[in-house]
């Protein structure tokens, strides 16, 4: 039996390296190597990454979720209009279902 961890990123650009122009200086990654040897890294964060998009089947023993940006940055004047009721429907939604897959 494996006494490995995992740690399950899911989310947008604020995670990712791609930005950061550094190999492995991204949030994901800077956290990764902080958590130790014990610790496996299901990275499944992308640029881009909406609410409706973000992954919901992982599995992990510590889970970061960051999305919502590219949902305001894309549909603001829906969003604000709709006093943020639907953004925050779905995003409670993508907890749930995170949380119930673990």
């Amino acid at each position: 039996m494996s006494s490995l961890r995992t740690y399950l990123a899911l989310g947008d650009s604020m995670s990712i390296d791609f930005y950061t122009r550094v190999r492995g200086g991204g949030a994901t990654s800077q956290l990764h190597r902080r958590l130790g040897a014990g610790w496996m890294l299901d990275d499944r964060t992308e640029d881009g990454c909406v609410i409706a998009r973000a992954p919901r089947d992982g599995h992990g023993h510590l889970i970061t979720l960051t999305v919502g940006g590219n949902d305001l940055r894309v549909r603001a004047q829906e969003i604000l209009e709709d006093r943020f009721a639907a953004f925050r429907d779905a995003h409670l939604a993508l907890l749930r279902a995170v949380r119930q897959a673990n």
